[in-house]
């Protein structure tokens, strides 16, 4: 729609994606802060390991999109380095930025299960709110449909150069819907929760369906096996293991 918001020269412009995606971050920081405060967690700390997150969520996203986009780079490696074109997958940087949280709580002596209940409510809505940013730039768009929803996009975005002058799902919107959804789900389990982990693997397996059922209506992936895509196969082992994580940390200490 709307991929380039301003620009400052002709060489140097503001994108609506990276704009989107500094947004997110500083809501979910926040959120973040509030959610710790109920932990008796001081906000410094969480500040200092926004920080390292917000690194593991960028490079794990872009290094997980290139790796599955390898042959758009082969000729163009600098394109690597143009993130705020877009071009992030929420697994990569959701599996490095988990990585790097577990360390960051065991390092400062946090339950890591308590830090990453604290964080996904976080991590929902910075994700509806990226979304935004997608829809904005014309990325992660869908399929063409005759339905009430659809929309045809600018050319110059990935979407509207691929359907040129067909409407399309408009996925990035769902995805943000859908997502926001979620967040007040997780607060909700938050304020009820029973034992520490609850929340992490409340968010792990209602990503994991959205995801899932989403993808029917992507157009930017392609089928691999099994007439699903790479990212299908990724959320059925998600599921499974939320199922499987919830259990066992349900059978563990409860919170008082």
């Amino acid at each position: 729609m709307h991929p380039v918001l301003f620009r400052i020269t002709e060489t140097i412009a503001i994108r609506s994606y990276g704009v989107m995606l500094a947004i997110a971050f500083f809501v979910g920081i926040i959120i973040a802060i509030r959610f710790a405060k109920r932990e008796g967690i001081k906000s410094s700390v969480v500040i200092d390991l926004s920080l390292w997150v917000i690194l593991a969520t960028i490079i794990g996203g872009r290094l997980l999109y290139v790796l599955m986009n390898l042959k758009d780079y082969l000729s163009s490696p600098l394109d690597i380095l143009r993130i705020w074109q877009g071009g992030l997958i929420f697994y990569g940087g959701l599996f490095l930025s988990i990585l790097v949280a577990v360390w960051f709580f065991k390092r400062n002596k946090i339950n890591e299960w308590r830090g990453l209940d604290l964080l996904s409510p976080a991590a929902a809505i910075g994700y509806a709110i990226a979304r935004i940013g997608c829809f904005l730039n014309g990325c992660c768009y869908g399929k063409p449909t005759d339905g009430p929803f659809g929309l045809i996009f600018s050319p110059e975005s990935a979407a509207g150069s691929h359907y040129f002058g067909v409407p399309i799902h408009p996925t990035q919107l769902y995805a943000m819907v859908i997502n926001l959804a979620i967040f007040f789900v997780l607060w909700y389990v938050y304020s009820r929760r029973r034992f520490y982990g609850q929340v992490f693997w409340s968010y792990v397996f209602l990503y994991s369906v959205y995801r899932f059922l989403i993808e029917f209506v992507r157009g930017d992936k392609g089928q691999i096996a099994f007439g699903m895509t790479a990212i299908q196969l990724v959320t059925i082992a998600l599921f499974v293991c939320s199922i499987i994580g919830y259990l066992e940390l349900r059978r563990g200490e409860t919170i008082d």
